[in-house]
């Protein structure tokens, strides 16, 4: 049943090179009712004038950029949500790409079940490297939603999901001010205030390269941060206590690792960050399920 229109929203600066490709796994997908809403953040290559010959050849594909004075991945995709159509929204980077029933898959789910978002699995590609990005199926492990939430402040991947979308009437839009842990940002939200459904399936390809959008340290643990203020209390109700103490302790690895990052090549003071990085990430590593740094 191909009635419901979905939106494709698709953040994007500087990446007129391999957008293509992105927008191609959105045109060939089995479910054909869809709307591509590039919002471009102010590229100079020339990614502009790309999309709009885009258009030309297919009506589907829409055009917007971020307003002046705004920067971001998340001010864009705000840009895209504003003037979305779908009942249904899903997001795609622009150096990313979706599996062939990606769109179809999840839709059905959200058409025959009372839930407000669906994800799945993703492929990481690394060069010619290909890995299997399998998150937590809460259902089937019958784990508390809200719990699982706050231990983890995270599920899976922005990419990977689908959502109603009237939930923003709810959540609000996305954080502006918010540059890393963007993705959990809005999966958490959206997963504490209604149900959420696995699709089981893999459903988009992420490309890993030091030129993403999450390769800056620095924004990760502002990022971070950010999401143990806001969610302290819940942390603490639907958690621990102790949880909560583990995610400080998190916050210390991420700022030792961004220190680390930035100090001088074969320097002492690269050596005493890596340290304190790698005893806080020992201390903390088996009691969180996803990989971090």
């Amino acid at each position: 049943m191909q009635s419901d229109l979905i939106s494709i929203i698709m953040p994007t600066y500087n990446r007129k090179y391999i957008i293509g490709e992105a927008i191609d796994s959105c045109l060939s997908q089995s479910y054909q009712n869809i709307e591509i809403i590039v919002c471009d953040d102010h590229s100079t290559d020339g990614t502009k004038e790309y999309i709009k010959e885009r258009i030309k050849g297919d009506p589907r594909i829409r055009y917007c950029e971020t307003p002046e004075g705004k920067k971001g991945a998340n001010a864009a995709r705000n840009t895209a949500i504003k003037i979305a159509r779908g009942k249904y929204l899903t997001f795609l980077d622009s150096d990313d790409y979706l599996t062939d029933d990606s769109i179809m898959c999840r839709v059905q789910l959200l058409q025959k079940n009372r839930v407000a978002m669906v994800y799945g699995n993703a492929f990481c590609e690394m060069g010619r490297r290909k890995i299997k990005w399998i998150y937590t199926d809460i259902e089937k492990e019958k784990l508390s939603q809200k719990k699982y939430l706050m231990q983890e402040l995270s599920l899976c991947q922005q990419n990977t999901i689908m959502l109603r979308t009237s939930v923003f009437q709810k959540i609000g839009l996305l954080d502006e001010e918010q540059k890393g842990w963007t993705d959990d940002g809005l999966v958490v939200a959206v997963g504490m205030n209604y149900p959420i459904l696995h699709s089981r399936k893999f459903v988009a390809v992420i490309r890993k390269s030091e030129e993403s959008m999450t390769s800056n340290k620095w924004n990760m643990y502002s990022g971070c941060k950010m999401m143990v203020k806001r969610y302290k209390k819940q942390i603490i109700q639907y958690a621990s206590l102790g949880r909560y103490l583990l995610w400080k302790i998190r916050l210390l690895s991420l700022y030792c690792f961004a220190k680390e990052r930035e100090a001088p090549l074969n320097s002492l003071r690269k050596e005493c960050w890596e340290r304190l990085h790698h005893l806080f990430r020992k201390m903390i590593y088996p009691f969180f399920r996803g990989h971090f740094e």
